[in-house]
Protein backbone atom coordinates (compact mmCIF):
# COMPACT_ATOMS: atom_id res chain seq x y z
CA UNK A 1 0.00 0.00 0.00
CA UNK A 2 1.34 3.43 -1.01
CA UNK A 3 2.25 5.63 1.96
CA UNK A 4 0.50 8.98 2.21
CA UNK A 5 2.63 12.08 1.59
CA UNK A 6 2.46 14.58 4.45
CA UNK A 7 3.22 18.06 3.13
CA UNK A 8 5.17 20.43 5.37
CA UNK A 9 6.57 23.92 4.92
CA UNK A 10 7.28 27.14 6.84
CA UNK A 11 6.01 30.69 7.11
CA UNK A 12 8.33 31.89 4.32
CA UNK A 13 5.61 30.37 2.12
CA UNK A 14 3.15 33.10 3.15
CA UNK A 15 1.02 30.40 4.75
CA UNK A 16 0.33 30.87 8.45
CA UNK A 17 0.43 28.04 10.98
CA UNK A 18 -3.37 28.31 11.30
CA UNK A 19 -3.91 28.21 7.52
CA UNK A 20 -1.74 25.13 7.29
CA UNK A 21 -3.66 23.39 10.06
CA UNK A 22 -6.94 24.07 8.27
CA UNK A 23 -5.79 22.25 5.13
CA UNK A 24 -3.66 19.53 6.72
CA UNK A 25 -0.23 21.05 6.00
CA UNK A 26 2.31 21.37 8.83
CA UNK A 27 3.77 24.90 8.84
CA UNK A 28 6.94 25.50 10.86
CA UNK A 29 7.05 29.14 12.02
CA UNK A 30 10.15 31.27 11.61
CA UNK A 31 10.93 33.86 14.29
CA UNK A 32 10.69 37.63 14.10
CA UNK A 33 12.74 39.78 16.48
CA UNK A 34 11.06 43.07 17.35
CA UNK A 35 12.96 45.09 19.92
CA UNK A 36 13.70 42.65 22.74
CA UNK A 37 10.92 40.23 21.75
CA UNK A 38 11.46 37.05 19.73
CA UNK A 39 8.07 36.10 18.28
CA UNK A 40 6.82 33.12 16.29
CA UNK A 41 5.79 34.36 12.87
CA UNK A 42 1.97 34.34 12.38
CA UNK A 43 1.53 32.69 15.81
CA UNK A 44 2.59 35.35 18.30
CA UNK A 45 2.27 38.33 15.98
CA UNK A 46 -0.19 39.15 13.20
CA UNK A 47 0.43 41.03 9.97
CA UNK A 48 -1.44 44.06 11.30
CA UNK A 49 0.48 44.15 14.60
CA UNK A 50 3.82 43.77 12.84
CA UNK A 51 3.40 46.65 10.40
CA UNK A 52 1.88 48.89 13.06
CA UNK A 53 4.86 48.35 15.38
CA UNK A 54 7.65 48.80 12.84
CA UNK A 55 6.07 52.07 11.71
CA UNK A 56 5.16 53.55 15.09
CA UNK A 57 8.24 52.37 16.99
CA UNK A 58 10.77 52.78 14.15
CA UNK A 59 11.98 49.24 14.79
CA UNK A 60 14.52 47.36 12.69
CA UNK A 61 13.26 43.76 12.84
CA UNK A 62 15.24 40.63 12.07
CA UNK A 63 14.39 36.99 11.51
CA UNK A 64 15.66 33.52 12.36
CA UNK A 65 14.81 30.09 11.01
CA UNK A 66 12.34 27.65 12.61
CA UNK A 67 13.43 25.93 15.80
CA UNK A 68 15.19 22.73 14.71
CA UNK A 69 13.84 20.79 17.69
CA UNK A 70 10.29 21.78 16.71
CA UNK A 71 10.86 20.72 13.09
CA UNK A 72 12.33 17.41 14.29
CA UNK A 73 9.33 16.89 16.58
CA UNK A 74 6.97 17.51 13.67
CA UNK A 75 8.91 14.96 11.61
CA UNK A 76 8.53 12.41 14.42
CA UNK A 77 4.79 12.99 14.68
CA UNK A 78 4.40 11.87 11.05
CA UNK A 79 6.93 9.03 10.98
CA UNK A 80 4.28 6.68 9.56
CA UNK A 81 4.04 8.82 6.39
CA UNK A 82 6.38 10.15 3.73
CA UNK A 83 7.14 13.76 4.64
CA UNK A 84 7.71 16.35 1.93
CA UNK A 85 9.09 19.56 3.48
CA UNK A 86 9.04 22.40 0.93
CA UNK A 87 11.45 25.15 1.97
CA UNK A 88 12.51 28.53 0.56
CA UNK A 89 15.62 28.70 -1.60
CA UNK A 90 18.68 27.60 0.37
CA UNK A 91 20.47 30.72 -0.80
CA UNK A 92 17.79 33.03 0.60
CA UNK A 93 17.18 31.43 3.99
CA UNK A 94 18.86 29.07 6.44
CA UNK A 95 15.48 27.35 6.77
CA UNK A 96 16.43 24.75 4.16
CA UNK A 97 19.60 23.81 6.03
CA UNK A 98 17.71 23.63 9.32
CA UNK A 99 15.08 21.37 7.74
CA UNK A 100 17.84 18.97 6.68
CA UNK A 101 19.57 19.04 10.07
CA UNK A 102 16.28 18.22 11.80
CA UNK A 103 16.00 14.92 9.90
CA UNK A 104 18.53 13.33 12.26
CA UNK A 105 18.54 9.98 10.47
CA UNK A 106 14.79 9.77 9.89
CA UNK A 107 14.46 8.05 6.51
CA UNK A 108 10.91 9.09 5.59
CA UNK A 109 11.72 12.81 5.16
CA UNK A 110 12.36 14.53 1.83
CA UNK A 111 13.41 18.20 1.99
CA UNK A 112 12.58 20.03 -1.24
CA UNK A 113 14.34 23.29 -2.09
CA UNK A 114 11.70 25.38 -3.87
CA UNK A 115 14.38 27.73 -5.30
CA UNK A 116 11.96 30.54 -4.54
CA UNK A 117 10.16 32.14 -1.59
CA UNK A 118 6.90 33.83 -0.60
CA UNK A 119 3.82 33.27 -2.77
CA UNK A 120 5.56 31.05 -5.35
CA UNK A 121 6.62 28.76 -2.51
CA UNK A 122 3.03 28.92 -1.25
CA UNK A 123 1.79 27.74 -4.64
CA UNK A 124 4.15 24.75 -4.61
CA UNK A 125 2.94 23.80 -1.12
CA UNK A 126 -0.73 23.99 -2.13
CA UNK A 127 -0.05 22.07 -5.34
CA UNK A 128 1.76 19.33 -3.43
CA UNK A 129 -1.11 19.08 -0.95
CA UNK A 130 -3.67 18.80 -3.75
CA UNK A 131 -1.67 16.02 -5.42
CA UNK A 132 -1.25 14.23 -2.09
CA UNK A 133 -5.01 14.40 -1.52
CA UNK A 134 -5.45 12.79 -4.94
CA UNK A 135 -3.32 9.86 -3.78
CA UNK A 136 -0.19 10.74 -5.74
CA UNK A 137 3.13 9.37 -4.46
CA UNK A 138 6.28 11.34 -3.71
CA UNK A 139 7.90 10.89 -7.13
CA UNK A 140 4.73 11.91 -8.96
CA UNK A 141 4.39 15.01 -6.79
CA UNK A 142 8.03 16.02 -7.26
CA UNK A 143 7.72 15.67 -11.03
CA UNK A 144 4.75 18.05 -11.05
CA UNK A 145 6.46 20.52 -8.71
CA UNK A 146 9.49 20.71 -11.00
CA UNK A 147 7.31 21.99 -13.86
CA UNK A 148 6.12 24.90 -11.74
CA UNK A 149 9.48 25.52 -10.04
CA UNK A 150 11.24 25.88 -13.38
CA UNK A 151 8.71 28.44 -14.62
CA UNK A 152 8.46 31.15 -12.00
CA UNK A 153 9.65 34.70 -11.55
CA UNK A 154 9.47 37.40 -8.89
CA UNK A 155 9.74 41.19 -8.84
CA UNK A 156 9.96 43.39 -5.75
CA UNK A 157 9.51 47.16 -5.63
CA UNK A 158 10.48 48.62 -2.22
CA UNK A 159 9.47 52.17 -1.32
CA UNK A 160 10.71 52.77 2.24
CA UNK A 161 14.40 53.44 1.63
CA UNK A 162 14.98 54.71 5.16
CA UNK A 163 13.79 51.34 6.52
CA UNK A 164 16.24 49.55 4.21
CA UNK A 165 19.00 51.93 5.35
CA UNK A 166 18.30 51.33 9.04
CA UNK A 167 18.40 47.59 8.42
CA UNK A 168 21.76 47.81 6.66
CA UNK A 169 20.35 46.73 3.29
CA UNK A 170 20.98 50.13 1.70
CA UNK A 171 23.74 52.67 2.26
CA UNK A 172 22.87 56.11 3.61
CA UNK A 173 23.92 57.80 0.37
CA UNK A 174 21.94 55.35 -1.80
CA UNK A 175 18.83 55.80 0.34
CA UNK A 176 19.17 59.58 0.13
CA UNK A 177 19.69 59.53 -3.64
CA UNK A 178 16.74 57.23 -4.31
CA UNK A 179 14.55 59.39 -2.10
CA UNK A 180 15.59 62.67 -3.71
CA UNK A 181 15.22 61.38 -7.27
CA UNK A 182 12.09 59.42 -6.39
CA UNK A 183 13.44 56.46 -8.34
CA UNK A 184 11.68 53.12 -7.94
CA UNK A 185 14.17 50.23 -7.99
CA UNK A 186 12.83 46.92 -9.30
CA UNK A 187 14.49 43.86 -7.80
CA UNK A 188 14.33 40.22 -8.87
CA UNK A 189 15.84 36.89 -7.90
CA UNK A 190 19.22 36.09 -9.42
CA UNK A 191 19.47 33.46 -12.14
CA UNK A 192 20.47 30.80 -9.59
CA UNK A 193 17.73 32.12 -7.24
CA UNK A 194 20.14 32.35 -4.34
CA UNK A 195 20.16 36.13 -4.02
CA UNK A 196 18.29 39.31 -4.92
CA UNK A 197 19.53 41.35 -7.90
CA UNK A 198 18.62 44.70 -9.43
CA UNK A 199 16.36 44.30 -12.45
CA UNK A 200 15.59 47.87 -13.48
CA UNK A 201 14.65 51.39 -12.32
CA UNK A 202 11.52 53.46 -12.97
CA UNK A 203 10.55 57.00 -12.11
CA UNK A 204 7.02 56.18 -10.90
CA UNK A 205 5.33 53.19 -9.31
CA UNK A 206 3.01 52.85 -12.32
CA UNK A 207 5.95 52.66 -14.71
CA UNK A 208 7.66 50.15 -12.40
CA UNK A 209 4.58 47.92 -12.53
CA UNK A 210 4.43 48.31 -16.31
CA UNK A 211 8.07 47.21 -16.51
CA UNK A 212 7.01 44.02 -14.72
CA UNK A 213 4.11 43.51 -17.14
CA UNK A 214 6.55 43.73 -20.07
CA UNK A 215 8.56 40.89 -18.54
CA UNK A 216 5.35 38.93 -18.00
CA UNK A 217 4.34 39.43 -21.62
CA UNK A 218 7.77 38.22 -22.74
CA UNK A 219 7.36 35.14 -20.52
CA UNK A 220 3.92 34.54 -22.10
CA UNK A 221 2.10 34.71 -18.77
CA UNK A 222 -1.57 33.82 -19.20
CA UNK A 223 -4.25 31.82 -17.36
CA UNK A 224 -1.90 28.83 -17.24
CA UNK A 225 0.04 30.77 -14.58
CA UNK A 226 -0.88 31.70 -11.04
CA UNK A 227 -0.12 35.37 -10.42
CA UNK A 228 0.39 36.77 -6.93
CA UNK A 229 0.44 40.42 -5.95
CA UNK A 230 1.81 40.84 -2.43
CA UNK A 231 2.03 44.03 -0.43
CA UNK A 232 3.57 45.14 2.85
CA UNK A 233 0.55 46.93 4.33
CA UNK A 234 -0.14 48.81 1.09
CA UNK A 235 -3.41 47.45 -0.31
CA UNK A 236 -4.04 50.50 -2.51
CA UNK A 237 -0.87 49.97 -4.55
CA UNK A 238 -1.63 46.24 -4.76
CA UNK A 239 -5.06 47.00 -6.22
CA UNK A 240 -3.50 49.46 -8.67
CA UNK A 241 -1.05 46.76 -9.76
CA UNK A 242 -3.91 44.31 -10.25
CA UNK A 243 -5.75 46.80 -12.47
CA UNK A 244 -2.64 47.45 -14.58
CA UNK A 245 -1.91 43.73 -15.02
CA UNK A 246 -5.47 42.97 -16.09
CA UNK A 247 -5.59 45.97 -18.42
CA UNK A 248 -2.29 45.17 -20.14
CA UNK A 249 -2.29 41.37 -20.09
CA UNK A 250 -5.96 40.42 -20.18
CA UNK A 251 -7.55 37.65 -18.12
CA UNK A 252 -5.24 36.34 -15.41
CA UNK A 253 -5.58 34.19 -12.30
CA UNK A 254 -4.52 36.80 -9.71
CA UNK A 255 -4.50 36.59 -5.93
CA UNK A 256 -3.64 39.52 -3.65
CA UNK A 257 -1.89 38.73 -0.36
CA UNK A 258 -0.20 40.59 2.48
CA UNK A 259 3.49 39.90 3.04
CA UNK A 260 3.75 38.14 6.43
CA UNK A 261 6.07 39.54 9.13
CA UNK A 262 9.00 37.23 8.29
CA UNK A 263 9.07 38.62 4.73
CA UNK A 264 8.09 42.17 5.63
CA UNK A 265 11.19 42.30 7.85
CA UNK A 266 13.38 42.29 4.75
CA UNK A 267 11.17 44.13 2.26
CA UNK A 268 10.02 47.00 4.44
CA UNK A 269 6.60 48.65 4.74
CA UNK A 270 4.83 49.62 1.53
CA UNK A 271 6.74 47.16 -0.67
CA UNK A 272 5.01 45.62 -3.67
CA UNK A 273 5.84 42.11 -4.90
CA UNK A 274 4.65 40.51 -8.14
CA UNK A 275 5.22 36.77 -8.59
CA UNK A 276 4.01 34.30 -11.16
CA UNK A 277 4.37 30.56 -11.45
CA UNK A 278 3.29 27.93 -13.95
CA UNK A 279 0.34 25.87 -12.75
Amino acid sequence: MKKQVQVMSDTCSSLSVAEGKDIGVVINPLYVKLGESMLQDTVEITNEEFYKRIKSEQLVPSTSQPNIDLVSKNYQQHKDKIILNITPSAGLSGTNNGANLAINGQENVHVYDSRTIAAAQRYLVLKAKKLSNEGKGLEEILKELEISKNNTRAFMIPIDYDFLRRGGRLSKSAALLLGLLRIKPILTLSEDRNSVDRYSFSITMKKAIQTCTKAMRKDKVDESYKVYIMHADNISIAKEAEEILLEELGVLDIEVLTLPPVLGCHAGPGTLVIQYIKK
